[in-house]
């Protein structure tokens, strides 16, 4: 059964499912990245330009094309929805378990590839990843494929991987830039360096793979800095390449300890082995690994596992390191390196449930014990969040519907502590299954339900909404002062200005168009009786990001305008979803 391709595809595809698709469409876009991601495809696609992105019918340098060509396909298929733009996001966390899956059976045997795909779909970031309208899910689909076909040519003598590589090289700059190239060569060279096989790079039929790469990648990058004349190249490059690995943007920087520490939560619940994952997968316990799989059908000579523990670590260690250094640091930014770190876990999980490895009963028991634990500390979160206890959160940043959602935080308590029973009695196989469903139950939950809850804090949807019942003219004007969030423009469907001082939006509704202003009702109280226009708040709405009430104020009072407007406290996207004519 473990053997077979077609059960472990399918047995992944449905943990995938279970864990990327309940409620995709159910929550509002969450600000910055979604919304920015998500508007730049709309705005391409209502224009039919699929070559210059914009935000704001602006130039955006932020990312390259990909992830807009995906959203703008699926725009077309299922309509312009949170939904669409996520999909293919859902596909991409699909490909990249089986892809995980493929690795790890030809380096090692089918049981760890089933498992390492498991592992990494029920880790938090990965879930997340596969969740969200972000092109990280395409940039880790094209890495692994990397080096997935790498390894098969690697493994098999071939000299024919220079051409898949060169494709799926391609993907991956098309997704994220130059990190999808340079990073997948930086740990092939530096494994085969390892091995002291470096000549292998010497080879005619690298030719073939650059130029492949080239036809895929290279024009794009050509036509939208000739349509720019030089601005997106200008931008993407040196802007959001250079500077964000010179010095930190945009307030995100961190130590060199940043990327180790928070791999211990978004790995999660894996990485209550990580310790045991790393002892079982250096020195000579890589040589031990070897010579049991000499026997499995995927090993075809010696040292071929060792040098899959080799590809691994390589794979790791350029990932952290590089952006360890870079001065910019985000959670996701070592995403990509979270399959290598599956295939380890599920290697270790399965050589000790197969009994290949002596360990003391009680590391395993410990191991078991911290993913309980982080089951418990999920439930904890889940009641801290609601507000339950008040002087933990500071007021107007609780929230109460997250109160229920803490027993899927005790599933994974409950299973984790199944599995320390089972593996006491020596019942290996069942324990690492209870620890596994565990994981997929608790975040699937979570990740259904959890988020819908907490957009129910936010402002701009029912702000939107609140100006589509509201709007009695065709032609509008929307502007921004001391808030301001990207997906308000999604929503909007329109330009949306950020203005800097009240005289602009005093300016502002004072104009002869319908406006609309949308502000902090503290700065409106000061604003108010400065504006002699007749005025109305049309709507209102608690934002948790800004801590504060958010109103929607109009120049085009109705007659049955009151103050305020509340009605649409609440409402979600399966209630409307319509967007402004």
């Amino acid at each position: 059964m473990f053997s077979s391709r077609i059960f472990a595809s399918a047995l992944l595809i449905a943990a995938g499912l279970a864990l990327f698709l309940p409620g995709l469409g159910s929550c509002p876009l969450w600000d910055v990245d979604e919304a920015h991601n998500a508007e730049c495809a709309r705005e391409m696609y209502d224009s039919g330009n699929w070559v210059v992105p914009t935000f704001n019918f602006v130039l955006r340098t932020d990312k390259p094309a990909l992830l807009y060509w995906v959203m703008m396909s699926w725009y077309g298929l299922l309509g312009v929805t949170e939904f669409a733009a996520r999909f293919g996001s859902v596909l991409s966390g699909l490909g990249t378990m089986l892809a995980t899956c493929e690795l790890g059976r030809r380096m090692f045997d089918p049981k760890t590839g089933l498992l390492a795909g498991i592992v990494l779909g029920s880790c938090v970031m990965f879930m997340v990843s596969s969740r969200a309208a972000t092109p990280d899910a395409l940039l880790i689909l094209g890495v692994t494929v990397t080096m997935l076909v790498f390894w098969m040519s690697y493994s098999s003598g071939s000299r024919w991987w220079f051409l898949g590589c060169g494709a799926s090289m391609a993907l991956a700059v098309l997704a994220k830039g130059a990190v999808g190239l340079v990073l997948p060569i930086l740990i092939m060279a530096g494994f085969l360096l390892w091995e002291r096989r470096l000549r292998l790079l010497w080879d005619r039929r690298l030719l073939w793979g650059a130029v492949l790469f080239a036809l895929l990648a290279v024009p794009w990058y050509v036509a939208v800095g000739v349509e720019t004349k030089g601005a997106f190249i200008r931008g993407f490059f040196l802007k959001h390449h250079l500077e964000r690995f010179q010095q930190p943007m945009e307030g995100h920087a961190g130590s060199v300890l940043f990327h180790p520490l928070v791999f211990l939560v978004t790995f999660a619940p894996w990485s209550a082995f990580l310790g045991l994952t790393i002892w079982s997968a250096t020195g000579r316990r890589m040589s031990e690994v070897s010579a049991d799989s000499l026997s499995s059908a995927n090993t075809d000579k010696p040292g071929t596992s060792v040098a899959a523990y080799r590809v691994l670590w390589c794979w790791i260690g350029v990932w952290f390191v590089f952006f360890s250094l870079a001065g910019t640091k985000l959670p996701n930014y070592t995403l990509p390196a979270f399959p290598a770190f599956a295939i380890l876990t599920a290697r270790f999980l399965t050589r000790w449930a197969d009994g290949q490895m002596k360990l003391p009963r009680i590391w395993m028991i410990l191991g078991f014990s911290i993913c309980s634990l982080i089951g418990v500390s999920v439930a904890g979160a889940m009641i801290v969040a609601s507000g339950v206890v008040p002087q933990i959160l500071e007021e107007g940043r609780s929230f109460p519907e997250l109160l229920w959602l803490a027993p899927w935080g005790l599933i994974l308590a409950v299973t984790a502590m199944v599995a320390v029973l089972l593996s006491s009695r020596e019942l290996r196989w069942p324990a690492v299954v209870a620890v596994c469903l565990g994981a997929v139950m608790t975040l699937g939950g979570l990740a259904a339900w959890g988020p819908q809850r907490v957009a129910r804090h936010r402002a701009p949807f029912d702000l939107a909404q609140a100006m589509l019942h509201h709007q009695a003219e065709r032609e509008v004007e929307i502007a921004c002062l001391g808030f301001y969030q990207p997906s308000l423009v999604w929503y909007t469907q329109r330009e949306v200005k950020r203005l800097d001082e009240p005289r602009a939006a005093i300016d502002h509704l004072h104009s002869v168009k319908q406006t609309y202003l949308v502000t902090p009702r503290r700065l409106w109280e000061q604003l108010a009786g400065r504006v002699k226009t007749p005025t109305a708040i049309v709507g209102a709405a608690w934002d948790f990001m800004a801590n504060e009430e958010i109103v929607l104020i109009t120049n085009r009072p109705l007659r049955d305008s009151h103050e305020p407007d509340r009605s649409l406290r609440g409402t979600s996207l399966a209630d409307s979803n319509e967007p402004l004519r």
